[in-house]
């Protein structure tokens, strides 16, 4: 008699089970409502799982709009190359070629400056060298400042462009702007058809808005695959460095001329170049008779000449117009007088058809008929550290001349107190005052900055001001 399905797993011995014989009983047989429960309960879900598992995975293999991808790490440099099936002369901007110290050593690498606000772009020139069509997508960008456009180029336009690369590696751009540009719009599906062995040249476009200073990576993500291949999806990254600049930049902002005679003069002189413009004009803003400003403009071969000792320096910079500005400050011009003691003086250059300013200082003290403190003082007061706790109390000498009579006229922050001792013989060719200044216990805590100034005012004709910078710290402890 055939074997029913029960009797075959009834038969079927486990395998780890010894062979029947001897004194071993025979392996116990199943009740068939117990046989048919294994089979439910354990044989068939594992089946359906498996099958249920295989079906989610085709599903999102072949009808899912997601495709594998591969991350692709372009090389650096700028002949690097995406990888198949589009071939780039550069994935990243590079601004000029390695330049070297004495010592053969690498200087840092020049990157682009470029103005805030301003739209820039870089070209990145491609060649299918597939025997199929490769369709270009966009996938994202680094940040939404930066845009791409793409032109598809005849044999005879692509000519141009490979020659445009081998007489400037470097250059932004390499396409006129009259061709055939079409905008890309990030897309994970669909992008731009190019034919086998066809050229184009995708264009990254910006407009920086962070503040000059910063560096900027700016990079677009792109993808590439054959016509009709989504397995073959291959992703790269473009890039252009930069820097935001300002269109204007002192060399040093600030000079100390020292000691001011009176009805005396002094110069002080800066450098401004511009990274950005091949030609800019700078304006005083707040004319000052006291501070007397002139200009001249260097050559454009001063200008490279500049250049090339800034990155002897290690100075990466463009010098693509430059100034030398000279500023006089005269004690006394006309009926203006400079205050006498410490002074920190800033000339407002405004760049024109800009919002932009530089704003050179020049400091240094300003003699006259009033001295306070010692050489050592250079007229200021210096309240050093004390505690908050405790407060501090510093005593000044102040010599005038013996026709100008000396009082407080003003100190901030309200706080400080002061006072004049006056001098024990006012008939003395130079009387000597005491100048006592306060700082209350418990009513500052942390440093003076430079609004804390006391100002001593000499009752002569007409009367002059005299200038005293507060400094020194409140500590907690």
């Amino acid at each position: 008699m055939a074997n029913t399905s029960d009797d075959f797993f009834a038969s079927k011995p486990f395998p780890s089970a010894p062979p029947i014989g001897g004194n071993e009983s025979p392996a116990p047989v199943l009740p068939a409502s117990k046989q048919k429960s294994v089979l439910t309960t354990y044989v068939l879900p594992v089946t359906l799982f498996v099958a249920v598992i295989g079906g989610i995975a085709w599903l999102s293999q072949n009808l899912s709009g997601k495709r594998p991808t591969e991350t692709v790490q372009p090389s650096k440099g700028n002949n690097s190359e995406a990888p198949s099936p589009l071939k780039f002369d550069r994935v990243k901007a590079v601004w000029e070629e390695t330049k070297l110290n004495e010592k053969g050593e690498p200087l840092d690498p020049y990157v682009l400056e470029w103005e805030k606000g301003e739209t820039g772009f870089y070209d990145f020139p491609f060649h299918n060298s597939s025997d199929q069509p490769i369709e270009l997508g966009f996938q994202r960008p680094s940040c939404d400042c930066t845009a791409m456009k793409v032109v598809l180029l005849d044999a005879q336009q692509a000519e141009t462009v490979k020659k445009a690369v081998a007489d400037n590696p470097f250059a932004m751009k390499l396409a006129s702007d009259e061709l055939a540009w079409a905008e890309m719009k990030v897309d994970e599906k669909s992008g731009i058809m190019v034919p086998s062995n066809g050229d184009g040249i995708l264009r990254m476009t910006w407009n920086g808005r962070k503040e000059p200073g910063s560096r900027l990576r700016l990079s677009v993500y792109m993808w590439a695959e054959p016509r009709g291949k989504p397995s073959q999806r291959t992703q790269f990254n473009l890039e252009v460095p930069i820097i935001v600049s300002p269109p204007a930049v002192l060399l040093t902002d600030a000079e100390n001329i020292g000691l001011l005679a009176p009805q005396g003069s002094a110069e002080a002189n800066f450098f401004v170049w511009s990274p950005t413009r091949e030609e800019f004009k700078l304006k005083v803003e707040h004319p000052d008779p006291l501070a007397e400003v002139t200009m001249k403009a260097r050559s454009a071969e001063e200008c490279k000449k500049i250049e090339e000792d800034f990155r002897k320096r290690n100075r990466p910079t463009r010098v693509k117009s430059a100034y030398d500005v000279k500023i006089v400050i005269h004690e006394e011009k006309g009926d203006k007088k400079m205050e006498i003691g410490p002074f920190r003086k800033s000339v407002a250059l405004l760049v024109v058809d800009t919002a932009a300013e530089i704003a050179p200082s020049v400091a240094g003290i300003v003699r006259g008929e009033a001295e306070v403190g010692t050489s050592e003082d250079r007229g200021r007061i210096n309240l050093k550290s004390f505690r908050a706790a405790s407060g501090i109390t510093v005593k000044v000498p102040v010599w005038t001349d013996k026709k100008a009579p000396l009082s407080i006229e003003s100190v901030s922050p309200s706080l400080i107190e002061a006072k004049l001792i006056k001098p024990k013989d006012e008939t003395a060719s130079r009387p000597r005052w005491t100048l006592e200044v306060t700082v209350p216990p418990e009513k500052w805590t942390g440093s003076f900055g430079e609004d804390a100034v006391l100002y001593l005012k000499l009752d002569t004709t007409p009367p002059r001001r005299v200038r005293v910078p507060i400094s020194g710290t409140a500590t907690l402890r």
